[in-house]
């Protein structure tokens, strides 16, 4: 569990690369997703027992959770886009969006339940390495 917790700081590398990208978008996606992370994970490591969790948590998990989904298309849309705009070699980055269906699939299946966290790290650790590549790709290409 501190690795999730972790994982969810990390993510305020992608607000640093975004910010001096100058690219605005990502910029407040990453910023909401980090936020959103940072409080559901820490909260998480920290609650004893699911009765203690307040209502308002239950929202921050589901807004958590609608925001990274969202992000997640954003991010595909603009790796398409790329691909389609620049050079059809850069159909490599797809890899990063067939590693998260993949982690995210595992992790929601009954037969893996046992390595939900681990794989949810693995989630979060791709997902910066992908917002990174994305941000490098649009600036500097």
């Amino acid at each position: 569990m501190v690795s999730l917790c972790f994982s969810s700081f990390l993510f305020s590398t992608t607000i640093l690369h975004s910010f001096y990208a100058r690219d605005v978008l990502y910029h407040h996606m990453m910023l909401s997703v980090t936020i959103l992370s940072i409080a559901l994970h820490t909260f998480q490591y920290f609650a004893t027992s699911e009765q203690e969790v307040p209502t308002f948590f239950k929202y921050i998990r589901q807004i958590d959770k609608i925001m990274a989904h969202l992000a997640f298309c954003i991010v595909l849309c603009d790796m398409l886009i790329l691909i389609c705009a620049k050079s059809m070699w850069l159909c490599w980055i797809l890899i990063f969006p067939y590693i998260i269906l993949m982690c995210w699939f595992l992790e929601h299946s009954p037969h893996y339940e046992h390595l939900q966290k681990p794989l949810h790290t693995i989630l979060h650790a791709n997902s910066i390495c992908a917002v990174h590549v994305m941000l490098w790709l649009k600036s500097y290409q």
